[in-house]
């Protein structure tokens, strides 16, 4: 009957939010198996354009199965509910689509920006490398004593690699919670600052890496032959 009332509900955000309340009222068991079943049902619907099967139709094929009335009804009566359980869970799966399609976006900004901060983190270590040996010899091949601008270069340099290793170390986690709350059922407005990784967020994120860059080119050290030769190119 709640299925019922909010599929007669016309406004689409309110009907969403009485179908969400119910939702949460279900058996944990019930609950856990529905969020699967939903969340399967939204990966189908996001290949819409190869097997034709789009949340209307997923919700024609499934909802009577799923959102049956609790008491016998008759033939007629049922009939008429048939409309508004297939509303209930076609608006259900894209919801869930939804978000399905901004988590995975959000997972796919998280990877570059990992894949980038991982290429840096490789160079400062090659940069690092390259002035500690220039400072235990010099280009005659007589030893010298590193001096103070070469420990500082390699001070600098060190700090850009621990904010580095931190930078990724909170992306790959941020990407872990993202993919584990994938499947959850939970009503999320469509606006910007209720997005599950918010656009200030990832804003955020694009600056940080800025600001590490411009630290890595502050410091003053020559690159090796490889990433010298890379440049040129």
């Amino acid at each position: 009957d709640d299925y019922i009332r909010a599929g007669e509900c016309v406004d689409k955000k309110e009907r969403i939010q009485l179908l969400y309340s119910v939702i949460e009222k279900l058996p944990d068991a019930n609950h856990c198996l529905l969020k699967r079943l939903i969340f399967h049902l939204a990966k189908i619907a996001q290949h819409e354009d190869h097997n034709r099967m789009s949340a209307s139709s997923l919700a024609i094929v499934f909802a009577p199965g799923i959102m049956r009335c609790s008491r016998t009804l008759p033939a007629q009566q049922s009939l008429e509910h048939v409309p508004k359980l297939n509303c209930c869970l076609e608006s259900i799966i894209e919801q869930q689509l939804s978000k399905l399609k901004h988590t995975l976006a959000d997972i796919k900004t998280l990877d570059t920006a990992t894949a980038s901060a991982t290429d840096r983190l490789k160079t400062v270590r090659a940069s690092i490398r390259n002035v500690s040996a220039q400072g235990e010899e010099s280009t005659d091949g007589v030893f010298r004593e590193s001096g103070i601008q070469e420990r500082q270069e390699v001070n600098e340099a060190f700090e850009v690699e621990l904010m580095l290793k931190q930078q990724i170390r909170s992306m790959q986690q941020e990407k872990e919670m993202l993919t584990i709350d994938l499947p959850s059922l939970e009503f999320r407005h469509s606006s910007s600052e209720e997005d599950i990784l918010s656009t200030d967020d990832l804003d955020n994120t694009a600056d940080d890496m800025d600001n590490l860059e411009n630290e890595e080119l502050a410091i003053t050290f020559d690159l090796p032959d490889m990433c010298n030769s890379e440049a040129e190119v």
